[in-house]
């Protein structure tokens, strides 16, 4: 058992370093060694398989000698926008108030507001949803940072704004839920939440059962 979940970890760490191998690869441009580059990928996918099968026979062992069945695979999702004070924020608290535990949700902006939108901390407050002490954050488009999302989402705009360079195994989609609640007060500021809580609600639930299929709570 000890050896299993030791050679698991190690399969986890050396799918990192295969993915930036394979940006490298993917980067390279020079015509004259393309025939060298074919030869690479060939390589680089024959080794892939050898530790997708290593990790399988793991897997096995711990379920032979623990009885341990192996869970679905946990999803990293990034919602983004602008500035993180408002639409990605609300997808955020809506995913992991409905979805806790089907994947690992998280957000940030382009750049960082001061601070969360007042007016939706008092609008998820009203339906069970604490945002307290919740502060804005800037992506972090760093490879180290950005390489773990399986799936990141913009709320406002096309990805391109926020990350110029796509992980290639990540996988990413654009999401027109409307405007955000500028200049609105009393029940039109309340209404236009409502319309967008529902729409990221149903979008978010459609998007969990692809990701999970029958195994979402």
């Amino acid at each position: 058992e000890e050896k299993a979940r030791a050679a698991l970890d190690l399969g986890e760490s050396m799918e990192g370093t295969m993915d930036g191998i394979y940006a490298d690869l993917m980067s390279a441009t020079e015509a004259g060694k393309i025939k060298d580059l074919v030869a690479l990928f060939v390589i680089f996918n024959m080794v892939k398989r050898i530790s997708d099968q290593a990790k399988n026979i793991c897997e096995e062992t711990l379920f032979y000698v623990t009885g341990e069945v192996k869970q679905g695979r946990i999803h990293d999702v990034l919602f983004v926008d602008e500035d993180n004070m408002s639409l990605s924020q609300m997808a955020k608290a809506i995913a992991i108030k409905n979805y806790e535990g089907s994947a690992r949700f998280d957000c940030a902006g382009r750049k960082a507001a001061a601070s969360v939108d007042p007016a939706l901390i008092d609008f998820l407050d009203n339906i069970g949803i604490d945002l307290g002490g919740t502060k804005p954050v800037q992506l972090d488009t760093t490879s180290e940072t950005i390489n773990k999302y399986f799936l990141i989402v913009s709320l406002e705009g096309t990805i391109d704004r926020y990350v110029p360079e796509v992980p290639f195994h990540t996988s990413v989609i654009e999401w027109d839920v409307g405007s955000r609640p500028e200049g609105l007060q009393g029940e039109a500021l309340t209404q236009r939440y409502e319309e967008l809580y529902r729409e990221l609600y149903a979008r978010i639930s459609h998007l969990v059962k692809i990701l999970r299929g029958e195994e979402v709570a």
